[in-house]
């Protein structure tokens, strides 16, 4: 029997309602995204097979959903509001507010929570300063639409020079920046160290053939936060799941180039 008209609409109005109540945003979805353009970490499918994995083993039901470009994790951050992110310290000081995230934990690897990034060049340009490459291309990866500014606290106000005197080219991944160097795409590139060391061990050659001009401040490894949204006890859970690893860990762990986490003071 067809619904009568006034019926036909009660979805609709249940649907406005909700949007109402919840400030006119979407309603939080159980989902877990990960943004890290400076890991080196590439098959993203097999990371959110080990993740989900984990998750599921400790119990959490979240889906776990990795990005590799800035544009899209963005937006589907600002539309979709997940339970759950981990993404760059730079990320957390631009969009943390904005977005209601809340801090749980850092990384540590090595014994450390930060990173450092490396300013390189060709062993066989002529550039031996930071300063000297005003107009050039270097390659990097995106810090977002306050990059000058990160760029210039962490690595060029320090060496006295200004980052916008750069022609900057953005990589999605920070080894694409330091492949694009090697092949002579760009005169210079902004590289992960331990993306360097990662790939030295695997082709010294291409290593071999890049010097340092400067070594950024360090940068904080990403943060892992949570909705504001999310229940006091679902962000003690998801805690409490990486802290204490459990055995299924130790791929996933090796995956993230992490060793262990370490809780944030509020």
């Amino acid at each position: 029997m067809p619904l009568c008209r006034p019926c036909r609409y009660l979805p609709l109005l249940f649907g406005a309602l909700l949007i109402l109540l919840s400030g006119g945003r979407p309603c939080l979805a159980d989902s877990f995204f990960y943004f890290n353009p400076d890991s080196a970490q590439s098959n993203l499918s097999r990371l959110k097979s080990e993740m989900d994995s984990y998750l599921t083993s400790g119990g959490m039901d979240l889906a776990f959903q990795p990005f590799v470009r800035l544009h899209d994790f963005d937006k589907m951050a600002n539309s979709r509001q997940p339970a759950f992110l981990l993404v760059p310290d730079w990320y957390l000081k631009d969009q943390g507010q904005t977005l209601g995230l809340q801090p749980l934990l850092r990384p540590r690897r090595q014994g450390s929570s930060s990173y450092s990034k490396l300013l390189l060049v060709r062993q066989q340009s002529p550039w031996q300063t930071a300063a000297e490459l005003k107009g050039k291309t270097v390659a990097m990866t995106s810090m977002g639409p306050n990059s000058l500014r990160h760029l210039n606290r962490l690595l060029f106000h320090p060496l006295g020079q200004e980052a916008d005197r750069l022609n900057i080219v953005t990589t999605a991944k920070d080894i694409d920046a330091l492949f694009a160097l090697a092949l002579g795409q760009v005169d210079a590139a902004l590289v992960a160290a331990t993306n360097m060391d990662h790939v030295r061990q695997i082709n010294p050659r291409i290593t071999g053939n890049l010097k340092v001009l400067s070594r950024s401040a360090p940068i904080p490894l990403p943060t892992l936060c949570a909705n504001s949204k999310v229940s006091v006890e679902a962000s003690k859970r998801l805690k409490q799941l990486f802290i204490n690893q459990r055995p299924q860990a130790a791929k996933l762990m090796e995956m993230l180039q992490i060793d262990a986490w370490q809780e944030i003071d509020q």
